[in-house]
C-alpha cells in the first residue's frame, strides 16, 4: 500500500488532466489516498492503470524523468499495450526504444498489465528489489543484467525454494526498503 503525496503539484499544474482523474478515484484510508497492488491490476482503462502503477512506484519521486516520460508517452505506451499485446520480447523492445524509460520502469508497466514471457509472470522489479538481489548469492549475478533476466531468475529461484515469484519479488523489496531484516 502506497501513499501517492507529492502528485499534488502535477495535479496542479492542469497538464495532465489523467493523473487528477486518477488521483480523485483512489481509496482513502486514515485520511490519505491509497494504492494497492490490486487496485492497479483491476483498473480497466489502459492509460489509467499506467498511471496508477506509476503512481505506486513512484509514490514520492514526481519528479524522477520515468514518471514524466510515461505521462509524456502515455497514449503510444497504451497504444504499444493494445497493438503488441503479450508479444513480451516485442513490447520490451518497444518501450525501452523509448528515451528515459528504463527496465525498471518497463517491469512496472509490464506488472500492471499482467503480462507473461514464457509462462512467467512479469514481476516488478525496481531498484528497491535488485539492491535486495545484492544480498542473495543466488540473484547477486543478475543485478547487471537486463530485465529479461531478472525476471526469469526470479521465477527460477521461487520455484527451487516453493514459493510463488511474486511473494518473492515482494519479499525482496520488503528487504530492501529494511521493513523486514535478514537474520
Amino acid at each position: 500500500m502506497y501513499y501517492p503525496v507529492q502528485w499534488t503539484g502535477l495535479i496542479e499544474s492542469n497538464q495532465y488532466p489523467i493523473v487528477e482523474t486518477v488521483y480523485n478515484s483512489l481509496k482513502i484510508k486514515k485520511g490519505n489516498k491509497i494504492i494497492t497492488r490490486n487496485d492497479i491490476i483491476k483498473t480497466i482503462n489502459e492509460q489509467e492503470r499506467i498511471v496508477k502503477a506509476m503512481m505506486w512506484a513512484f509514490p514520492n519521486e514526481i519528479k524522477d524523468t520515468p514518471v514524466l516520460v510515461v505521462l509524456n508517452e502515455l497514449q503510444h505506451i497504451a497504444a504499444y499495450i493494445n497493438e503488441i499485446g503479450n508479444d513480451f520480447v516485442r513490447l520490451y523492445g518497444r518501450l525501452t526504444g523509448i528515451n528515459g524509460i528504463a527496465d525498471s520502469t518497463v517491469s512496472i508497466i509490464f506488472y500492471a498489465f499482467r503480462l507473461n514471457l514464457n509462462g512467467k509472470r512479469a514481476l516488478a522489479i525496481t531498484s528497491h528489489t535488485l539492491n535486495a538481489f545484492r544480498k542473495f548469492e543466488e540473484l547477486k549475478d543478475y543485478c547487471n543484467l537486463g530485465y529479461i533476466a531478472q525476471l526469469l531468475a526470479l521465477h527460477q529461484e521461487a520455484e527451487r525454494i516453493g514459493v510463488d515469484a511474486e511473494q518473492l519479488e515482494y519479499y525482496l523489496f520488503r528487504v530492501s526498503s529494511e521493513k523486514l531484516k535478514l537474520i
